[in-house]
Order: structure tokens, then C-alpha cells, then sequence
């Protein structure tokens, strides 16, 4: 594999589409949409899909800036899954954020495949959520 596909998976589309090749409206919809799933599921006891549904926020705002950038996820079969190259794509572009990133991703992993995650959790969800926010204020 050539060194500019390994690098991330990533090439630019010069359609305006990020990721998933869908607009970038679309995905801060779908965030907006996944903010207001998030608001209503903390008042409720399902903490542990309140963090899932923040990741998700977090997610579309990723795949919004990369859609403002021209950028495109490649799959690979074979290769680095679509969670990983955004990973990537969050490390190199979205410093700053990272950390955040790589957080509410380990969290929401935990939150949904460890049947008893909810009683050794380690962040409280409504932080994650409001870091969850803090993507919607990515400058592209």
C-alpha cells in the first residue's frame, strides 16, 4: 500500500463531502439531532446510552469538519476500521480535542459492550456529554 493511503485512509474529495461521503450539513444535523437524543436521555437512568449518544454528537462534528475540508475516508477491507482512521484524522487535525475525542470513544465503547460497565463507571455522563458540545464548536 502506497504511503499516502496507509497514512490515514483519507483523500480529498473536492465535493464537500466528509468521511462518509454525505454533506456537511447533514452531519451537524445529525449531531444536533444525537444532542437533543443526549438531552432528553439525562433525565432518565440510561447513563449508559447517554454517553454512547454523546460520542455520536461528538462523532458528526468530526465528520462535519472533515466534510468542510474536502476530506473523504477510503475503506480498505482489510485495513483500519472507519473508528480508527477518524481517530486519526481527530489526532492530526483536531489536536486539541483528541484527548476529548479519545475519551468519550473508550467510554461509549465500555458503555455499550461491558454488561456491567454502569457500575464501575469512571466519568460522570453528564460531563461527557458537555464535552460531547464542545465539537460543536470546531472551527472547519
Amino acid at each position: 500500500m502506497d504511503e499516502n493511503r496507509k497514512n490515514f485512509c483519507l483523500r480529498a474529495s473536492n465535493r464537500g463531502e466528509g468521511l462518509t461521503g454525505i454533506k456537511a450539513s447533514r452531519h451537524v444535523d445529525k449531531a444536533k439531532h444525537n444532542t437533543e437524543f443526549s438531552s432528553y436521555l439525562l433525565k432518565t437512568k440510561f447513563k449508559d446510552w447517554l454517553i454512547t449518544g454523546s460520542f455520536y454528537v461528538a462523532l458528526h462534528y468530526v465528520d462535519a469538519h472533515a466534510a468542510k475540508n474536502d476530506v473523504r475516508f477510503e475503506y480498505l477491507p482489510g485495513e483500519e476500521t472507519m473508528h480508527g482512521i477518524r481517530r486519526k484524522y481527530v489526532r492530526k487535525k483536531l489536536r486539541k480535542l483528541f484527548s476529548s475525542y479519545e475519551r468519550l470513544f473508550q467510554e461509549s465503547m465500555n458503555a455499550r459492550y461491558d454488561p456491567i460497565y454502569l457500575k464501575k463507571i469512571r466519568y460522570d455522563p453528564e460531563d461527557l456529554f458537555r464535552l460531547a458540545l464542545e465539537f460543536g464548536a470546531i472551527d472547519p
